[in-house]
């Protein structure tokens, strides 16, 4: 898995001038919510995909490692997206209350624009799901008792790769292709936030934003800045960790 995520990673970052994502998680009183993520991928990316795949499967065979299983992955599955295939992934989960509200899958001006609702039951559930264990966010209760902290950990990049998303003259080299990307994360919290690593929230909403036209570092950080908010749990009965 290690070695797909790491093809992936430069698939990605390979075809990313043009990628625009957004992704919002809602979480309500009760522990339930909803998940949107909206995004566009270029077509010539999805063309890519299948043959990155490839790729990564010949180089774990010829290094003895498992051949990635890329129908069922999810960085596949995100790079090469149809909506059938992201009803099965979803139906795969098997988690109570967890359902594909919307989902839509188009092809217009050479890219593939993906739009797609999300509701939950139980926020704690999705840390089964190898997508929302890795994206999602984590809900825990502060040892105070009236404070819940909501973090995503971030994924950051494989320690055998050979592209190094922090050194200063491989952030320049990929600038050409770089151009353009730009990530959008937001969260709608039950409570007043009191605390959050980002300068873009609000009273009950927290947002944070990658874009490489304005900070190099966009790109590496969008996979693996860990996310916080911290919101004030008083009244409320949260499931969590």
């Amino acid at each position: 898995m290690k070695l797909l995520r790491l093809v992936m990673i430069l698939a990605l970052a390979f075809s990313a001038g043009c990628i625009k994502l957004t992704q919002t998680l809602t979480l309500e009183a009760d522990g339930s919510g909803t998940i949107e993520i909206d995004y566009s991928i270029p077509e010539e990316t999805v063309t890519q995909v299948s043959g990155m795949i490839k790729l990564a499967t010949e180089l774990a065979k010829a290094s003895g490692e498992p051949a990635p299983h890329d129908e069922h992955s999810y960085l596949g599955l995100l790079l090469n997206p149809s909506e059938n295939r992201i009803r099965q992934k979803v139906t795969s989960y098997k988690i109570d209350g967890l359902a594909l509200k919307e989902v839509k899958v188009e092809s217009r001006d050479g890219s593939r624009d993906v739009n797609m609702l999300l509701s939950f039951q139980r926020i704690t559930d999705l840390a089964q799901t190898d997508f929302f264990a890795e994206q999602g966010f984590a809900l825990t209760r502060l040892p105070n008792g009236k404070h819940y902290r909501l973090t995503r950990k971030g994924a950051g990049a494989p320690a055998e790769s050979p592209v190094d998303l922090n050194d200063p003259d491989v952030v320049r080299m990929l600038s050409p292709v770089l151009g353009g990307f730009e990530a959008t994360v937001g969260v709608k919290t039950p409570g007043n936030i009191l605390q959050a690593n980002t300068t873009r929230r609000s009273r009950r909403q927290a947002v944070w934003n990658f874009d490489f036209n304005r900070d190099p570092k966009a790109f590496r950080d969008f996979y693996g800045k860990q996310l916080i908010v911290v919101f004030d749990g008083v009244g409320l009965s949260l499931p969590a960790e």
